[in-house]
Formats: structure tokens, C-alpha cells, sequence
């Protein structure tokens, strides 16, 4: 199953560095657990998570990018629904530790 992450362009350095979820931004969402990181089983799903924080800078509502991850590559054992979303149809996900960037794909507008 591939999963998907939608960040901002000047956030992909430290993502580069650290992985996926390997340092917080302060851009998170009010409710996000630390060392939780949120994922969506379609690209747009993601992007409306990101096109919807009120934190982040305007100008980087323009650079959104999307991230792909093979569910197969993750520890199954920290894979779950997102419990904290209410509402979730079972197209939410949450992963109890850092995604090194090595399992991420940048996705070109594919969707």
C-alpha cells in the first residue's frame, strides 16, 4: 500500500537530514502527537492536511510537496489509523517513528 505525506518545499532539507518526523517544525497541527508521523492513503488527502495549516507561511501554501512511502517498508508494529482525526474513514494513518528519507519517493504531480 503506498502512503503519502504532504510537507512544504523548505521543509525537505531537514526531512533530507533528520527523516520524515525527525524534528518538529512548529508548524504541526495543534493536535499532533510528537514523534508521530501523520500519513493519508492518497496524495490529495495529504494536500488538503497541508493546504489547510493556518501556521505555515503563506508563500509556502504555492510549494507543497508530496511524499510517498511503501507501507511495506514501515515497521507494521507502528503503523495504525490516526486516532486523533475525527471522522477518519480509514484513509489516515499515523507511524510511531521517524521515516528515514532513503523510504521516500518525492511524487511529481502524478495526481
Amino acid at each position: 500500500m503506498k502512503l503519502y505525506h504532504a510537507t512544504y518545499e523548505d521543509l525537505i532539507p531537514s526531512i533530507e537530514r533528520l527523516g520524515l518526523g525527525g524534528s518538529s517544525s512548529g508548524y504541526e497541527w495543534a493536535d499532533s502527537e510528537e514523534g508521530v508521523v501523520y500519513l493519508a492513503s492518497s496524495p490529495e488527502v495529504a494536500i488538503s492536511f497541508a493546504e489547510a495549516n493556518d501556521k505555515v507561511p503563506e508563500s509556502w501554501l504555492d510549494n507543497i510537496v508530496v511524499l510517498r512511502v511503501e507501507s511495506n517498508k514501515l515497521d507494521q508494529d507502528k503503523l495504525g489509523h490516526a486516532h486523533n482525526v475525527q471522522d477518519n474513514d480509514g484513509s489516515l494513518y499515523e507511524y510511531h517513528e521517524v521515516i528515514p528519507f532513503r523510504f521516500l519517493t518525492l511524487v511529481e504531480k502524478e495526481f
